[in-house]
C-alpha cells in the first residue's frame, strides 16, 4: 500500500515539477471548473462579489458546457493511455533489439516474464508472479 503512495505521490510531484519549470497549464484541465474553483478562492480570500454580472465561472452552471468539457477531457485521456502504451511496446522492442545486438547486457529475465514486464513489480501480471 504504502509503494503505491510513494509512486502515486512523485508522479504528482515530476508533474508539478515539469508544469513550473516549463511554464506550462495542465493539460487536461476543464477550464470552466478552473474557473469556478479560482472565483471561489477569491470570494474566500475577501474579493468582493460581483452579483448580476457574468464572470469567468459562468460556464460551469450550463451543463452543456460541463459535458462537452468532459468529453474532452476523456478523449485526451484516453489518447494519453494510447501513448503510453505505445511506449511500452517501443521500450520492450529495444530491449529486444539491444538483447540481439548484446547478448551478455542482456537482463536476466525468467521464462514466463516478458522483457517489458521485468520493468517494475507493479507492472508484472498476476499469472507471472
Amino acid at each position: 500500500m504504502q509503494i503505491a503512495v510513494v509512486a502515486t505521490a512523485r508522479k504528482l510531484a515530476v508533474l508539478c515539477w515539469h508544469m513550473i519549470t516549463r511554464d506550462q497549464d495542465y493539460a487536461f484541465a476543464r477550464p470552466s471548473l478552473t474557473a469556478k474553483k479560482l472565483r471561489a478562492l477569491q470570494l474566500k480570500a475577501g474579493l468582493p462579489a460581483r452579483r448580476g454580472q457574468k464572470g469567468s465561472a459562468a460556464g460551469y452552471s450550463l451543463r452543456d458546457v460541463r459535458a462537452r468539457e468532459k468529453a474532452l477531457a476523456e478523449q485526451a485521456e484516453q489518447a494519453y493511455r494510447q501513448m503510453v502504451a505505445d511506449q511500452d511496446v517501443a521500450h520492450a522492442a529495444l530491449l529486444e533489439l539491444g538483447q540481439h545486438l548484446h547478448p551478455e547486457l542482456a537482463p536476466s529475465v525468467s521464462p514466463n516474464q516478458s522483457p517489458s514486464t521485468s520493468r517494475s513489480p507493479s507492472t508484472v501480471s498476476p499469472s507471472a508472479r
